[in-house]
Parts: C-alpha cells; structure tokens; sequence
C-alpha cells in the first residue's frame, strides 16, 4: 500500500499556517514576470524553515499550489490494459509494476508549491513525488510508423491546401449565389422604377433583408445590381434616346438642344451627352 505522504505534508502546513495565523491562498500563481528565489530542499520538514523566513521577513500570505495524479476512467485503463497483453517477459513485468503504482496513488498529491512574494521577489518551496515514469510506461507507445517530422509538414500543407481551396470553391458558390440574386433584381418593376441609386439600393436590402444575416452581403448584392442595372437597364435607355434624337433632328434640322431635352424627357445636362452620339 502506498501512502499520500503530501497530502499529509499539505495538512501539516496547513496546521501550522492556522497555528501561526498565516493566511492561505489556493490557486495557480504565475511568477513568469516576478524574479524567482526557489528553496532548496534539505529535508521533509524543510516547508518550516521557509515558511519562517515569511515571518521574518513580514509578508501576510502563502499561495497554495498542488498537482494531483490523475484519475483513470474506465476507457482509459480498457486501453491500458490492452497494451499490457502485448507484452512479454520483462517487459510486461515493468509495465505491470507501474501500472499498480499509478492505480493504487490515483488521485494522490505529486506535487506541492508554496509561494510568497516580497520586494519584487517570488519565493518558492515545492516538494514532488516522480510518478511520471511510470505514467509513461503503462500506456501504449506511438506507433513505429507515426509521421516523421519531415511528413508531419509536408502533411500540414497539404491539409493546408486543401482547406484554401474549399475556402475558395465556397466563395465561389457564394459569389455565384449574390450574382444571380442581383440579377432578379432587373425584372422587378418596382427596382427599374426607382429614379435614384439610393432607392434601388435601400429596395435590394430592404427585399433582402431576411435572406441575409450578413448585412456585407446585402450591400455587395445592392451593389451588383447597381452595376447590372447601369450596364443592361441604362445602356438600353441611352440608346431608346439616342435614336429617338436621330429620328427629331432628321425631321427637324433646327431643333435645339432645350426643346429636344423636353421631348425625351431628360435635363439640360444629360442632353449633351446624347446630342453628340447623334
């Protein structure tokens, strides 16, 4: 049978630290951005001597850390145990001795850390049981063919690869998808009887607006449709005015710019425009 010799370690400080009205912190402590003073052991009542020096030097408080052996589940040890029947003679004799040191000390205290900080320095006393070979030897070793360190990358591009080209086969389908939305756009009369660029766009998110969750998506797709519409829907009217200006100005020599402008229905300044296709 073994004994959890720091567990009644830790009850012992404990003891001592209520006997002394030193107050306990339990919890993780990073001392990754402290200086650090580590005790060096000399004996299993050594956690004395240092907890002296906190008294002595006047600090109010000890964080407490401890590490404890895990607890196997019912797979766990299934595989464990699996491995175990593939070994023969010595082997199997090393394995088994491990594996009952880590079943019979589930649960135990491996390690214990006290800390306390002074000045800008973190002190440190910690005491540990080295289980962690016998850890390693119960379980199952990787297997012979595992990937080696040159494969393992290669492999991690490819994967990489992989994954940008589905990013981009997806953002394919997705423009494809925006594209054809856009487009049913240019048979809705209520879209090509919108006078102005803002009413067409606020009518494409509006139409929209419970299609999409991605409000990017709605004003890219207004978008498109804008371009579309300048493309298919204003060419068309452009060249409905152009020659409809051909067909005043043959039957009239001394139209002018003004009158005709009222007669195709379009300003002063977008007649200019018109006038000289003609």
């Amino acid at each position: 049978m073994y004994t959890d010799h720091l567990r009644e370690t830790l009850h012992q400080i404990e003891q001592h630290c209520t006997e002394k009205r030193i107050p306990l912190f339990y919890g993780w402590v990073d001392v990754k951005t402290k200086r650090t003073v580590v005790w060096e052991p000399e004996g299993q009542e050594d956690w004395k001597a240092f907890l002296s020096l906190l008294e002595v030097l006047g600090t109010k408080m000890v964080h407490v850390q401890t590490v404890a052996n895990d607890v196997l589940n019912a797979e766990e040890k299934e595989i464990i145990q699996s491995y175990g029947q593939t070994l023969e003679n010595q082997d199997y004799a090393d394995w088994r001795a491990s594996y009952t040191i880590v079943e019979e000390t589930q649960g135990f205290i491996s390690d214990v850390t006290l800390t306390f900080f002074h000045e800008g320095l973190a002190y440190q006393w910690s005491a540990s049981l080295e289980w962690d070979e016998h850890q390693e030897r119960i379980w199952p070793k990787p297997h012979s063919n595992a990937l080696s360190e040159e494969e393992m990358e290669a492999q991690f591009e490819e994967d990489s690869r992989q994954v940008a080209i589905e990013m981009e086969e997806q953002q394919a389908k997705k423009e494809q998808a925006m594209e054809a939305a856009a487009e049913r756009f240019l048979t809705n009369e209520m879209y090509l009887a919108s006078p102005k660029v803002n009413d067409r766009r606020g009518f494409v998110v509006h139409t929209l607006w419970d299609e999409y969750s991605d409000r990017q998506d709605l004003f890219r797709i207004a978008a498109k449709a804008e371009e579309r519409f300048k493309v298919e829907v204003l060419a068309k009217q452009e060249a409905e005015i152009v020659e409809k200006l051909k067909e005043l100005r043959a039957k009239n020599p001394k139209l002018t710019k003004t009158v005709a402008a009222g007669i195709v229905k379009v300003t002063d300044r977008e007649i200019n425009r018109y006038w000289y296709q003609t």
